[in-house]
């Protein structure tokens, strides 16, 4: 009797215990993972941002694992975002055929509240649809002080994207041409005639007899002796010496190109030998 009393303690301790620890568990699963927002609706080629967001309900966390699937025959994944993200350390950032990857964490204390993950761009591949994004059965919200996953899986939201067909853009009407009314022909006034008057007779004018001139001497012109001004001696002698002048000064201006010529190569020639010599000096070890 007293074997049997003692069989039963033990095995109502132990369903006490089994209690306890599920109930502690229970209670200790209080963090969500939810879409914002949760509803949105597009056209065919026009672009959605879906936000993962967090809610560790009142515990500390340090690490999540937020991973969803999407169909990929009306969306596809354009990118991941991570700007005002409360994750520091990414493990994971990766989105395509139908699936999305997103984990990380935050070094302790870790972080409270309602928090950002990462933002996901969706464009719309067909006409028409309704694209359901859901978490997969691995998402896990880590324990700051335990690392147990405190997600509760009841809590997990959804999003629906809706692919609406575009508007049909019909064409313009063009605007008829008004009739313009045919004018009618106006009638057909007569021309008057002109009154045919008597023609005059001409009365003839004497012609006044001609008057003789008299010729006015030829003008005398003078020659071109005359017109000719004789030069200065002094004039004439600097012209005859024009030539040797001339001949002298070319002679002149050549020498001088020439010698610039000279000079310069000179220059030249000596500036690549001193760059020569610089380059001998600095090649040396």
């Amino acid at each position: 009797m007293q074997y049997r009393v003692k069989n039963l303690s033990i095995i109502s301790f132990l369903s006490v215990l089994v209690l306890l620890v599920f109930a502690q568990e229970a209670q200790a699963q209080t963090a969500s993972l939810y879409f914002s927002p949760a509803t949105a609706t597009i056209k065919q080629g026009e672009t959605v941002w879906i936000t993962v967001m967090v809610n560790t309900g009142g515990e500390a966390a340090n690490a999540v694992a937020a991973y969803f699937s999407y169909p990929q025959n009306i969306v596809e994944a354009v990118s991941v975002d991570k700007t005002g993200s409360i994750m520091t350390l990414f493990a994971e950032e990766s989105a395509g055929s139908g699936i999305v990857q997103i984990s990380g964490g935050r070094p302790t204390p870790g972080f409270t509240g309602v928090q950002k993950i990462a933002s996901v761009g969706f464009r719309a591949k067909t006409s028409s649809g309704l694209a359901t994004l859901a978490f997969s059965p691995d998402a896990a919200v880590l324990s700051n002080s335990t690392n147990q996953n405190i997600l509760n899986r009841s809590l997990l939201g959804m999003s629906v994207i809706t692919v609406s067909p575009a508007a049909s853009v019909s064409a313009p009407s063009v605007p008829q041409s008004p009739v313009v009314p045919k004018q009618s022909t106006p009638p057909v006034v007569p021309t008057p005639q002109t009154p045919t008057l008597p023609t005059p007779t001409s009365t003839p004018t004497p012609t006044p007899s001609p008057v003789p001139l008299t010729p006015l001497p030829p003008e005398q012109t003078p020659s071109v002796a005359e017109i000719e001004t004789p030069l200065p001696e002094a004039k004439k002698s600097f012209l005859g010496m024009s030539q040797p002048l001339l001949i002298f000064v070319s002679v002149l201006d050549a020498i001088v190109v020439i010698l610039l010529v000279l000079a310069y190569v000179l220059y030249r020639k000596r500036q690549i030998s001193k760059m020569n010599k610089q380059d001998q000096y600095t090649a040396r070890p």
